[in-house]
Parts: structure tokens; sequence; C-alpha cells
């Protein structure tokens, strides 16, 4: 009993590290100098996972999100919704991606982010 805890204890393990391996694949994915993400093979990944999300940002009325502020904050917010124990690690880069999407729709991250209680 305690040998089969150990092994899905394990399993469990590189899981999460797998999944934190894939995560990272797309964190580096940002343009780092402007701080925002594209949509390219790793953010699908996260775009297909967010499409109502996604959707709501594109028909927002008042905002014109392009795909790169909509990328950037999907991103956000999926690893804070999914993978919140890597928010810490990623505090200056998700800084410098909010202060792309303020720069770009005059709006913050977290005024956006609102709208998708609604969801």
């Amino acid at each position: 009993m305690e040998e089969e805890s150990r092994i899905k204890g394990d399993e469990l393990e590189r899981i999460k590290l797998a999944e934190k391996e894939e995560i990272m694949k797309i964190i580096k994915t940002q343009d780092f100098i402007n701080g925002y993400w594209e949509i390219n093979e790793k953010t699908k990944i996260i775009l297909e996972k967010c499409k109502k999300e996604y959707e709501l940002l594109k028909g927002l009325k008042d905002i014109k999100i392009d795909d790169k502020v909509a990328m950037t904050i999907l991103i956000i917010y999926y690893i804070n919704k999914e993978h919140f124990k890597l928010v810490s690690e990623l505090t200056m880069i998700f800084k410098k991606a909010k202060l792309f999407i303020e720069k770009e729709i005059k709006c913050s991250y977290e005024e956006i982010v609102e709208n998708f209680s609604s969801i």
C-alpha cells in the first residue's frame, strides 16, 4: 500500500515537472524586449485551452485587441489560473507583459480579465 502511494506520488511529480517544462517553453517565446507573446506553435496550446476567453477578448467593443495583446493576456491568465505555483517565478516576465498590454490598449490586464468572470 505504501509502495503504491509512493509510485503514484512519483508519477504525479513527473507530470507536474513535464507541465512546468511545457509552460517554460511557452514563456521563452515571449518577445522579451517588448513583453508580448505572438500566436505560434507553442502558444496555440494555451489559445486552444482558452478559446472562450479569446473570443471574448476579440469581441470587446470598446477596446481593439490585436492577436499579440490577446495572446499575452491569455498566457498570463492561463498560468495564473492553472499553474499558480509558477507565478512567483514569472513575476518580472508578467510585469513586462502587463506593461505591454497597458501601453497598447490603455487598459490594465486586471481590468480586461474582469470580463472573464462572465464565462
